[in-house]
């Protein structure tokens, strides 16, 4: 794991946002994402899939990394998850390391920015492949 920068998570972020949120939501998000202190709005709002408006598909079985690296994946993905007192814990990972902790909590892996990610909601099953058709 390596710290991400503050640009880095607004850049992965907002392209995840402009291509996989609903299009009558995109702009709420970014101003949300924009500025800092809205941040815990925008956190309660990206673990559900209701957050996902287009571009994505459910992720059923087999290996989760084969079916990333098809799509184009590298070796890191930025994680972006829940963190205490309204905030978002961001930071680079090795993509592995990165998609196993999920597990655990909700969160993103952006891993090409807009055009691919992984998303794991709150909720059981809600695991996703973002990626366009």
């Amino acid at each position: 794991m390596r710290e991400a920068t503050t640009q880095e998570f607004a850049h992965h972020l907002g392209e995840f946002i402009k291509s996989f949120a609903p299009s009558s939501k995109v702009e709420r998000y970014l101003f949300y994402l924009e500025r800092p202190k809205r941040h815990a709005d925008l956190r309660d709002l990206l673990w559900h899939a209701s957050l996902l408006g287009r571009n994505f598909r459910e992720w059923k079985s087999g290996s989760l990394i084969d079916q990333l690296r098809e799509l184009g994946a590298g070796e890191e993905c930025l994680v972006v998850s829940p963190a205490p007192e309204g905030r978002i814990h961001f930071a680079w990972y090795e993509l592995g390391e990165g998609l196993g902790l999920f597990e655990l909590e909700p969160g993103i892996a952006s891993i090409v920015p807009g055009r691919l990610a992984y998303v794991s909601g709150e909720g059981p099953g809600e695991r996703y492949i973002c990626a366009p058709e």
